[in-house]
């Protein structure tokens, strides 16, 4: 018999189901609704868009400006209110606290010049107005303050080449055309700072809230990353110390290990370049706190991390110089196996095999030892310096061991080698370019390890600071103090050159007509300034563009198309190259028509509706900040012009229908015409943007792939001196080690400078494929190789120069090697000058290459066997011989990257064989 409550269970039981069926409905329906927002709160959440969603609430909040009631009166009457939302484009809150501050410092210092010329015009013009000089009152403001004005903000934004200053002055220029061309008081001869004070509050105010989001929501330090960057470039620096010392051992690497060694070098590239970015913005963060000396050990640590760096290309560079050597013997693919003496190879094979055996053991214990110190360094978890004492003793006992048995295997590796003469060139050239990449190797790990030693050094001292942690100080204002201890150097020319003293280099002048036409040209010689010419090219574009706002009969069409939005749009899209002009008058034109149909589209849907256009203006500015603030993934002035465009033309509207007129009744006042006010800005913006081509095209212009191939040509001709010149000649003649020392220094500098000058023609390389070519595409590709081999030709430079700074006193063994081999240095210095000289010409004039010149390796042989003579009759140890190691092996290097530019200039410009002499040749490459 069946209970009740047996019998009731199954109908309880369904109603249990049926629940649970309906529950899962609603979850369903609930997860389809809610699914959205805990996206959208995921995406908010995610650290990764933490930047872009600081962009966008400063926006959001900059607009209520427009939408507000309440934040509009705060302002005061007129139109511009959507300048706040401007500058939050502008100064966008997504950056590192260190960052921000530059930014700011650098909006107002361009925002007080800007008003400075404002206040200026004015009472210039009403000067001039006052004794009935209107004209020549309009014409003194076109010229000092228009020409003058802008063209110095032109010339501080091309002399910095920093992108927070080429914002800081567009928001400058935007102030003073403003003023002088639109707001009347200069052409009615009043004095009103009401416009200017009121834009100048504008500006303040868009900084100030760009600032407190980026204080207030998830604060980045640039201090913090800088340490952050510096544990991943020791992690990185440990990774590959240990891969380049497993490659350089094995002898034939397998694959996998050659591609984390690239990989490797690619990741340790990106660390770096974000390590030095960091330190940057990181100065601004410590001198505000006070703390310069702290900011000083981190700055030393950070050259150290790059002389790091420094050494493990050079670590490279040998592995790579003997993974060509070794597997060509190998293989039996080199002219040394070409010889029939088997003893012979057997014994290079050996010289290699020697030196492993010796050293093999020594050296992986030293790259242990380092790999771990270098784990231990530089922060613990609370980024605090704790190093333990027993790393130093570590480092110092296996540094030890390491140099007894370098001195040991170097000596073992020579104890077979032949004492008789060789008759074959290669084999003895090809033998001493085994024992330079053996030795170089070495070399290199040890200054590795020691230099390692030295940033282990910097931060205990950043450990002792910490501990004690003297009071704060604020030098750095007292710059008074600081630039009177300055180094006065000689002027350094565009090309980067050292200008000569004019009266070495002319005769006395007898006649006194001679004498006014060489001061006349010492004072037309600035004229060569490229960035004095940049600055004229905008002050004289933008002069001329405003003369109709100063004409009583133009004035109302430059009035009624907002011609003022094409001042601005000169300016911005002005560059030095016609390339760069170019891309930026294409983006400038492009997103400004994005973002005018974007407003159309908005204010369309929802007519002066402001709590429906704010949120439509977040949106729309979401995707547009994340383009400016990705540059490396997106056009970063394609996102602005969008934004800048949707400011205009919707803000704008919403401003003028709420009746804060200020003579707009030309685009519907109360009720916004919305297409006139987009035709007007299209039309401005083009308007700006062709007159941009047509300065830049016709004056003074500079093309982008000719100053890259002028730019090539000085650079080739530059490091052909440098190696042309005997590194040894103070050492060979007797000279003193200070004068090699300076020479060394100097040297690096030059390096140094020279870098800079490769990092310029990168850039230009990415403008010159935007300038109009009549014989088709712009070989990028190839002249990214001419600038990559020249990069090789820079780190072998570096890594001579460098190595040999460190040589201190050269003993009497190397002194007889390098008397005996000067010929054949010499020899080879002159040949090395001569390609790329030959190069230098070609690339300047377009022409070709001659199809036979004498080889620069044939040159280097003869000096190995010079060098090998002079070893087999002296009476001094291998490590005696350093010096010549160090410039054979990294002349191998730069000769390799010499005959790539070669080759890659025969593709280009070919030779003469093919070339028809009777014929100009006047193609363009």
């Amino acid at each position: 018999m069946t209970s009740l409550r047996q019998t009731a269970r199954p109908t309880h039981e369904a109603e249990n189901g049926l629940k649970h069926r309906k529950d899962s409905r609603l979850g369903r329906v609930g997860g389809l609704v809610l699914s959205p927002f805990s996206f959208l709160l995921e995406a908010v959440s995610a650290p990764r868009n933490h930047g872009l969603v600081k962009c966008v609430i400063a926006y959001f909040i900059a607009s209520l400006a427009v939408f507000d009631p309440q934040f509009a009166d705060l302002i005061g009457h007129g139109d511009g209110k959507h300048f706040v939302a401007t500058c939050t484009v502008y100064f966008h809150p997504s950056r590192s606290t260190g960052s921000m501050i530059q930014a700011t410092l650098y909006a107002i210092i361009a925002l007080s010049w800007a008003v400075i010329v404002s206040v200026a015009s004015m009472a210039t013009a009403i000067g001039f107005n006052t004794v009935d000089q209107r004209g020549v009152g309009h014409a003194v403001v076109l010229v000092v303050y228009v020409f003058g004005g802008v063209g110095f903000i032109g010339y501080w934004k091309q002399r910095m080449a920093d992108p927070t200053v080429g914002v800081a002055a567009s928001m400058a220029s935007m102030v003073i055309f403003f003023n002088i061309t639109r707001e009347g008081s200069i052409q009615l001869g009043e004095f009103s700072t009401r416009k200017v004070l009121q834009y100048f509050f504008i500006v303040v105010l868009g900084l100030a809230i760009s600032n407190l989001v980026n204080y207030v929501l998830w604060p980045v330090s640039a201090s913090h990353n800088l340490k952050k960057d510096m544990f991943k470039t020791t992690d990185q620096f440990s990774h590959f110390l240990s891969l380049v010392t497993r490659r350089f051992l094995q002898q034939s690497p397998s694959e996998s290990l050659e591609k984390s060694f690239t990989d490797a070098v690619a990741t340790n590239q990106t660390v770096f370049a974000s390590l030095q970015r960091n330190l940057n913005e990181s100065r601004y963060e410590y001198f505000i706190k006070g703390r310069e000396d702290e900011y000083t050990l981190l700055a030393k640590i950070t050259k150290s991390m790059k002389n790091l760096a420094q050494h493990l290309n050079a670590l490279k560079a040998s592995c790579d110089a003997q993974m060509d050597l070794v597997p060509e013997q190998s293989n039996g693919s080199s002219h040394i196996l070409k010889s029939t003496d088997t003893a012979q190879e057997e014994r290079t094979d050996g010289l290699v095999r020697a030196f492993i055996f010796h050293l093999g053991p020594p050296m992986k214990s030293l790259a242990y030892t380092t790999k771990q110190a270098l784990r231990e360094m530089p922060f613990d978890e609370n980024y605090m310096v704790n190093l333990p004492s027993q790393l130093f003793i570590n480092i110092d006992r296996a540094l030890s061991l390491y140099e007894e048995a370098r001195s040991a295997a170097l000596d073992e590796m020579y104890q077979d080698r032949p004492r008789t003469p060789v008759h074959h060139l290669d084999e003895i050239a090809d033998r001493e370019e085994i024992c330079a990449s053996m030795d170089y190797f070495s070399y290199s790990l040890q200054e590795f390890v020691c230099e390692t030693r030295e940033m282990m050094y910097c931060l205990k001292e950043l450990e002792a600071y910490h501990t004690h942690m003297p009071s704060r100080s604020w030098r750095f204002l007292l710059f008074w103090k600081s630039s009177s201890k300055r180094p006065k150097s000689r002027k350094r020319s565009a090309q980067g050159q050292v200008s000569p003293p004019t009266a070495k280099l002319l005769p006395r002048l007898a006649k006194y007509w001679e004498g006014v036409q060489l001061k006349l040209w010492k004072a037309l010689r600035a004229l060569r300034n490229k960035n004095l010419r940049f600055a004229m090219k905008v002050g004289g574009g933008a002069a001329i563009f405003a003369l109709p706002a100063m004409i009583d009969s133009l004035r109302p069409i430059f009035v009624e198309w907002r011609l003022e939005w094409g001042l601005l749009s000169f300016f911005i899209i002005l560059n030095s190259s016609v390339g760069g002009t170019y891309s930026a008058a294409f983006w400038r034109v492009t997103g400004s028509a994005l973002g005018t149909g974007l407003a159309m589209v908005a204010w369309s849907l929802f007519p002066a509706e402001r709590y429906a256009l704010a949120p439509i203006g977040a949106c729309i500015a979401a995707p547009c900040m994340w383009m400016i603030i990705n540059p490396t993934k997106a056009n970063a002035q394609f996102g602005r012009f969008i934004l800048l465009s949707y400011n205009l033309t919707a803000l704008y509207a919403y401003s003028i229908s709420r009746g804060v007129l200020d003579n707009d009744d030309d685009e519907g006042g109360l009720r916004p015409i919305i297409s006139l006010i987009a035709l007007h800005r299209i039309v401005s913006v083009t308007a700006g943007c062709l007159w941009g081509a047509v300065v830049n095209t016709y004056i003074w212009p500079i093309k982008a792939r000719v100053e890259l191939r002028e730019g090539l040509s000085m650079v080739w001709l530059r490091l052909g001196w440098k190696w042309g010149r005997d590194p040894f000649i103070h050492a060979d003649h007797g000279g003193a080690v200070n004068t090699r020392m300076k020479d060394s220094e100097k040297a690096l500098n030059d390096n140094l400078e020279l870098q800079g000058n490769l990092a310029s023609l990168r850039a230009l390389l990415v403008q010159s494929p935007n300038e109009p070519r009549l014989r088709g595409k712009f070989p990028t590709e190839k002249y990214a190789e001419l600038l990559k081999h020249t990069q090789s030709v820079l780190d072998a430079t570096y890594a001579l120069y460098s190595a040999l700074q460190k040589v201190r006193a050269l003993d009497s063994s190397e002194l007889e090697l390098l008397s005996m081999s000067r010929r054949a240095r010499c020899e080879l210095g002159d040949l090395i000058f001569l390609h790329f000289y030959i190069l230098a010409s070609a690339i300047r004039l377009n022409l070709p290459l001659p199809a036979h010149a004498p080889r620069v390796s044939d040159a280097r042989d003869r000096l190995l066997v010079k060098i090998s003579e002079a070893r087999n009759s002296g009476s001094g140890t291998e490590q005696d011989y350093s010096a010549s190691f160090i410039y054979t092996l990294m002349t191998a290097q730069m000769c390799r990257s010499l005959d790539g530019i070669s080759e890659v200039m025969t593709d280009l410009f070919g030779t003469v064989e093919a070339f028809d002499l009777e014929n100009d040749y006047d193609e363009e490459i």
